[in-house]
């Protein structure tokens, strides 16, 4: 849509990623300690450790392409809005003309 877009989709990612791998860490040990006693603790603790390190590395390139794909809409976003009847369309992610009811 827009780069102020971007960076705030960019954000979103990054946080999102770092939540879910802190999460994934404290939850897969016990899980796996539920499940196969130490043994299954210790395998927890690999799965943890390794989504605590995916998943924050996905968020951030996820987040990147964001702020990529804002960026390069930026002269998209002023030309449709010099325009001033165009309209960011979540589904099809482009402006599209206003066309009131």
């Amino acid at each position: 849509r827009d780069p102020i877009y971007g960076l705030k989709s960019c954000l979103y990612n990054i946080g999102a990623g770092a939540c879910a791998g802190a999460s994934a860490l404290v939850t897969a040990p016990i899980v796996g300690a539920q499940t196969g006693g130490a043994k299954g603790a210790l395998q927890g603790l690999g799965v943890g450790l390794a989504a605590a390190v995916a998943l924050p590395v996905a968020g951030v390139a996820n987040g990147g392409r964001q702020l990529f794909r804002g960026c390069a809409n930026t002269a998209d976003a002023f030309a449709a809005t010099a325009k001033g009847n165009q309209v960011w369309d979540k589904e099809k992610e482009c402006w599209v003309e206003f066309v009131p009811y």
